[in-house]
């Protein structure tokens, strides 16, 4: 009796059709459990509620060709109450530690600030002071008083300064006698005494507001200065948290937080040290005990150096440690570990986070910076991607929460001035972010830059039938472009997480290359036009997934994609 033939069913056709990646990479999930809306790579995209579209590009704020003399390791701002007077500045880590105003752009380096005391003579001269133990590195804020807004600030090395558009730059006079010999200050001088002992101004790192007091953070202990409300200079008060710091080290920042999303009697004052321990205070008055109480200590992680690596976010302040980005609410309610459903922000990206602040906790700047003109939380770093060294930024969108990587654009400090990103480079340039769609053009324009390339990997995705072996055939992303991109186009069997592909300049060309990953120009409309082009690809396997990398030649939105495929047993 002959045996009956097998028959194996003939390979169908589908196709299926996905949305974009909008909550961005997850490096949390069982690589089985990512969903269509996550990424393993999403570089140079931007998560918007309709899709993701490629970032915008930066412009250089100094003349084209022209660098300060050290890199800008801070930037700082400052604006008059009745906003006439609008002034920008960079302090570089030179030698020097000078001071410069950038306030216009596209405009010729003035000298270097000088920053005198009061009264004015004699003139003291910054640039000639013994060096600053970071150089550069100042903290800073804006302080408001009844009368005057001032910019204080404060360099650890250097001392207590303040800027206002009527007197300029003026270093805080230091009265270093003590009470007990003179237990009058003079108007306009400070002093901080604590257990008889009279220090510096040069020994303070840090400085803040809370409940209109301005408190400073001294180096190297673990003393909090505040001055009477409402006041620049004065005699300065001191609480030692050493107590509190059961890890060691020193004081790293502080910060008010707006535990009910407003400003009111419950504001709470966050002391953080810089080995993770996190201490928060309730009340009013820190001089009088019935009105200011310790709510608790927490242990955070260890802080990155630098001291900016939190901001205010939504009623609450996110904060930058060995776990990743957590927000103090976090903390407190003990949702440390990011489980389903738990952490506030970060939860899907929190472990290659938390990865990459450890591998980089030594090196500077950690910065969060909240951009609402973009609708994003840019997070600059120091780190470095592996495979092209290029220094990464990595920006969660507020639609979504999701998080995504930045480079090409390596900011080393910014700051959000009259509502545009400004941020320098670790050469002494400083640029405008966020603006056109090309990378570093000259402000005026005269000198183009070059488009801005996004690259994604999605998931990989059975598309409902995990037992079944797939052959893709074509492929096509669908979005909306105001220019005319070019892309690179390819689908990965599982697990392949090899380099993104890259992609040349755009260029007209109506052919594709059949069975390879290179792909054709696409020609979009003018004016945001639609988009939708199939192209063939070569991939086989149960599981599957899509990379892509489009150069954009301006605005260039992904709202999804769809994939042919052929499916079956005998395949």
């Amino acid at each position: 009796m002959a045996r009956p033939s097998i028959i194996f069913a003939p390979a169908v056709q589908k196709q299926v059709r996905l949305p974009a990646p909008v909550k961005g990479n997850n490096t949390l999930d069982n690589v089985l459990a990512i969903g269509p809306e996550y990424t393993y790579v999403c570089n140079n995209f931007v998560a918007r509620p309709y899709g993701i579209e490629i970032r915008k590009g930066y412009r250089e704020w100094l003349p084209h060709g022209v660098s300060l003399p050290g890199a800008a390791a801070t930037l700082m701002n400052y604006m008059s109450p009745d906003g006439a007077s609008v002034f920008l500045f960079a302090a570089t880590d030179d030698v020097a530690n000078s001071v410069y105003n950038i306030s216009s752009p596209n405009t010729a380096l003035d000298t270097p600030l000088p920053l005198v005391p009061t009264p004015s003579p004699p003139v003291y001269s910054f640039q000639a002071e013994a060096g600053a133990v970071v150089a550069g590195e100042w903290s800073w804020l804006s302080f408001h008083t009844p009368s005057i807004t001032f910019l204080c600030a404060v360099l650890h090395g250097r001392g207590y300064y303040t800027f206002t558009s009527a007197d300029g730059w003026r270093k805080v006079p230091v009265e270093m006698t003590d009470k007990a010999t003179l237990p009058t200050l003079p108007a306009g001088t400070i002093r901080f005494e604590y257990s008889g002992v009279v220090y510096n101004s040069d020994t303070m790192m840090f400085v803040f507001s809370w409940k209109s007091r301005l408190w400073f953070l001294q180096a190297n202990t673990a003393l909090a200065w505040y001055l009477p409300v409402n006041q620049y200079a004065g005699e300065a008060e001191a609480i030692d948290l050493g107590q509190f710091l059961t890890h060691g080290g020193g004081m790293s920042h502080a910060m008010s937080w707006t535990y009910d999303s407003g400003s009111g009697m419950d504001d709470g004052l966050i002391f953080v040290g810089n080995n993770g321990d996190m201490v928060i205070y309730q009340g009013t008055d820190p001089s009088d005990a019935a009105k200011f109480a310790l709510k608790g200590t927490w242990f955070i992680g260890r802080i990155p150096k630098g001291r900016r690596g939190f901001v205010d976010y939504g009623g609450d302040v996110l904060i930058v440690t060995e776990y990743g980005i957590n927000s103090v609410s976090d903390f407190v309610s003990g949702r440390l570990v990011n489980l389903e459903g738990q952490s506030s922000v970060a939860e899907k990206y929190n472990p290659t986070l938390a990865r990459t602040v450890s591998n980089f906790i030594g090196d500077r700047y950690w910065q969060l910076v909240n951009y609402p003109a973009e609708e994003f939380i840019i997070l600059l770093s120091p780190a470095t991607r592996l495979d092209t060294q290029e220094r990464v930024s990595f920006v969660m969108s507020h639609f979504g929460k999701g998080w995504n990587t930045l480079t090409i654009m390596e900011p080393y400090c910014a700051l959000v001035h009259e509502g545009q990103f400004i941020f320098s480079d670790r050469l002494g340039k400083v640029y405008q972010g966020f603006y056109g769609y090309q990378d570093n053009t000259s402000f005026d324009e005269s000198v183009v830059g070059s488009e801005v390339v996004g690259q994604f990997q999605t998931g990989f995705f059975d598309y409902g039938s995990p037992n079944s072996n797939k052959r893709a055939q074509r492929v096509r992303i669908l979005g909306q472009a105001d220019g005319l991109p070019a892309y690179v186009l390819a689908m990965e069997p599982e697990y392949n997480l090899s380099n993104l592909p890259n992609v040349g300049a755009p260029s007209i060309n109506t052919g594709a290359l059949w069975d390879v990953a290179l792909w054709d120009q696409a020609m979009w409309q003018s004016k945001a036009g639609y988009w939708a082009k199939w192209f063939g690809v070569a991939c086989f396997g149960k599981r599957l997934s899509l990379q892509a990398a489009i150069r954009g030649t301006g605005y260039t939105l992904v709202t999804d994609y769809e994939v042919t495929y052929e499916e079956g047993i005998g395949l």
